[in-house]
């Protein structure tokens, strides 16, 4: 049995349990991302890249707070409050915003500059392409907790 690559991806995207491309309608345009799950060689290099990146960006400590009740956590020897460093937004190095943002270099490379473009002229924006990013990346994360407790 033989089935094209794309079938394939796409077989394999809906077992994984996300979605090989997503179809964005702005005005009268359809515009095509698809998961980073599937992205070409050289794309993942260029995300790869991004990802790491965003480990030079300034961060900065927040104090750790109980999802439940709000409460400060502290180290239980030091009874010093928990910190955990998390990415200042807009991001910035040494106190520089990054241009282009971080959200558009990842639309670029998702759609490519030009089909960017046309997507933004559309009255597109990164932003959504990021959030879809995310809400892929959340139920892909689902999933492997829920098939991780079936075990």
């Amino acid at each position: 049995m033989s089935q094209s690559l794309q079938a394939a991806r796409e077989q394999i995207a809906e077992t994984l349990g996300f979605l090989a491309t997503t179809t964005f309608e702005v005005g009268d345009e359809r515009f095509t991302v698809r998961s980073i799950n599937l992205l070409s060689d050289d794309e993942q290099e260029q995300y790869d890249q991004l990802q790491i990146d965003l480990e030079g960006y300034d961060h900065e400590d927040v104090i750790v707070r109980s999802p439940i009740t709000g409460e400060v956590i502290v180290n239980p020897k030091t009874e010093e409050p928990l910190t955990e460093k998390v990415l200042k937004v807009p991001h910035r190095i040494k106190g520089e915003r990054v241009s282009p943002s971080h959200n558009v270099k990842l639309a670029r490379l998702l759609l490519g500059d030009d089909e960017y473009a046309r997507f933004k002229a559309a009255g597109g924006s990164a932003n959504d392409i990021a959030m879809e990013i995310a809400r892929q990346n959340r139920k892909m994360m689902e999933r492997q907790k829920a098939d991780s407790k079936s075990k």
